[in-house]
């Protein structure tokens, strides 16, 4: 039986408010970007977490320092055994940034800025999974998962812009191996650029175009296609360099380089510094990062299954990182979803 005219109308009339209403309904990427502050008072003890590492303070200072002088320190300004002995601030810039809003916030405005970076992190991870599974349900599931996994990095400090550019990165790389945007890739060197002066986490990224370069010669190889494998593996190479030469657009330039492999090849700082550690199965973290776990060898297995090699290594970088050095990463996530395409096994 058809609807006649007055039923449309007074269902027109009903669907009216509930179009109003349903538009001020907060969208899946809201909830993303809500989800760090869900999980800091679920998973730790509230935002004071976000204050419980001493470095914040330093920070700060070493912040003003450079405000105050108008150039970055050369030699270690408050240590007392190695008072004016050779020392990089690797982080000047987002030094500079918290000294700024410490000037006009204080401590609050520490906390508010590191949750805005967290939730454009965690926002990063739900659109990248959600383009590549193209299920918002399972995206904002892992979305969570992987957040909650790395709340022992919550501290109100530079690294935490690392994740937000890692993700970014991958966000750019799986478009472009999507074909969806090539011209992305000429992003990613100017965002080196502010990358290695907010953080010594740069060379991550130029980890990661070399893993899809890899991937993709890989590829091509186990496909027979053997000419295509520089066609396709160029683009990251290419990118890859000019990151690398972009990352030494900082004040101390190549010599930054140099310490951080140092510093990163140093045991004595690997064996005492916490979040360097394997990761404790023990901690409150832990079950959130076994089922990631668990979910990142069971697309590792698909992904081998179809063929795509390029995130069977990612995957393997990954999960090598999260278990050896205790930095469960979100896109350990990104990988954890599978998408069937035309031509997939």
């Amino acid at each position: 039986m058809g609807v006649g005219p007055e039923q449309a109308r007074v269902v027109a009339v009903i669907r009216r408010p509930l179009g109003a209403w349903a538009s001020l309904m907060p969208s899946l990427s809201d909830l993303a970007f809500l989800t760090p502050i869900l999980e800091l008072f679920w998973c730790t003890t509230g935002v004071g977490w976000l204050l419980t590492d001493s470095d914040t303070g330093w920070h700060i200072r070493a912040g003003e320092w450079i405000l105050k002088n108008g150039r970055v320190p050369s030699t270690d300004l408050f240590s007392f055994t190695k008072a004016g002995q050779p020392w990089f601030a690797w982080e000047w810039l987002a030094d500079v940034l918290m000294a700024l809003v410490h000037r006009g916030f204080g401590l609050a405005g520490i906390v508010l800025v590191s949750l805005l970076v967290l939730g454009a992190t965690s926002v990063c991870v739900y659109r990248s999974t959600l383009e590549e599974s193209e299920h918002r349900v399972i995206a904002i599931v892992l979305t969570g998962l992987a957040m909650a996994a790395s709340t022992i990095h919550w501290l109100a400090r530079p690294h935490l812009v690392t994740p937000l550019f890692a993700t970014a990165f991958c966000w750019a790389l799986n478009r472009t191996e999507r074909n969806q945007g090539p011209g992305v890739l000429l992003a990613l060197p100017p965002l080196t650029i502010l990358w290695v002066n907010l953080h010594g986490g740069f060379f991550v990224g130029i980890v990661l175009l070399i893993t899809y370069a890899i991937g993709a010669v890989a590829e091509e190889l186990v496909h027979g296609a053997r000419r295509n494998a520089w066609i396709r593996a160029r683009r990251y190479v290419w990118t890859a360099a000019a990151c690398a030469l972009a990352s030494l657009l900082n004040p101390y330039g190549y010599h930054l380089h140099v310490h951080v492999v140092r510093y990163l090849g140093a045991s004595f700082y690997l064996q005492r510094i916490s979040e360097f550690q394997s990761i404790d199965f023990h901690s409150f973290t832990a079950a959130y990062f076994e089922t990631l776990l668990m979910l990142a060898i069971a697309a590792a297995v698909w992904h081998l299954g179809a063929g795509r090699l390029v995130h069977v290594l990612l995957l393997l970088k990954l999960v090598t990182l999260g278990i050896v050095l205790g930095t469960e990463h979100p896109n350990l996530r990104g990988c954890c979803r599978a998408r069937h395409r035309p031509g997939d096994a």
